[in-house]
């Protein structure tokens, strides 16, 4: 783990470092090019901070004090919130039950592509986050509306696109 925080840090302080220099004002600003280079920037940075947020979500599985579903999701809905422009509701039915971990990532995983697939294409429309405890199995659902047809959605061109079928092949093998 700290040898991991350490690299991704060294590469988040080197990509902000590289953005700085390419948005310097000596450089011009209509150029395709460079704007693709931002881009680049821009998304590695992103993915360099979700990566740590992701291994320090596996270090805490790890531990036997890890929180329960429901109230990792509670976390994650209150984090989305604050971070956009829409609306959150988490709902939980059934009976809570302790889960094997495997199955808790792969619902809080489930829940996090969710809400980030209602952001990039959905933005600004009303979420519902369920997670329903059924006899032998669990559910997690992400709903939102379409947004109307006119409206701007900046961040649906970004990410590698297989994010639900990595949520397929995850579900699998947690069974």
């Amino acid at each position: 783990h700290d040898v991991l925080a350490h690299s991704l840090a060294a590469v988040s302080v080197n990509l902000q470092a590289a953005g700085g220099l390419l948005t310097a004002e000596s450089l011009p600003v209509d150029n395709p090019e460079l704007k693709k280079a931002i881009e680049c920037i821009d998304r590695a940075g992103t993915l360099t901070r979700e990566g740590m947020t992701q291994a320090r979500r596996a270090i805490l599985a790890l531990r036997e004090d890890a929180a329960p579903l429901p109230d990792q999701l509670a976390t994650l809905a209150a984090q989305y919130q604050a971070a956009g422009d829409a609306t959150i509701q988490l709902t939980i039915t059934g009976e809570p039950r302790p889960l094997p971990e495997q199955a808790v990532q792969v619902a809080y995983r489930t829940a996090q592509e969710g809400l980030t697939n209602a952001r990039k294409h959905a933005p600004g429309q009303p979420v519902a986050l369920a997670l329903a405890f059924l006899p032998g199995q669990i559910a997690v659902t992400v709903e939102n509306p379409l947004p109307p047809d006119n409206q701007q959605k900046p961040l649906a061109a970004t990410g590698a696109g297989a994010g639900l079928t990595g949520l397929k092949e995850r579900a699998a093998l947690a069974g």
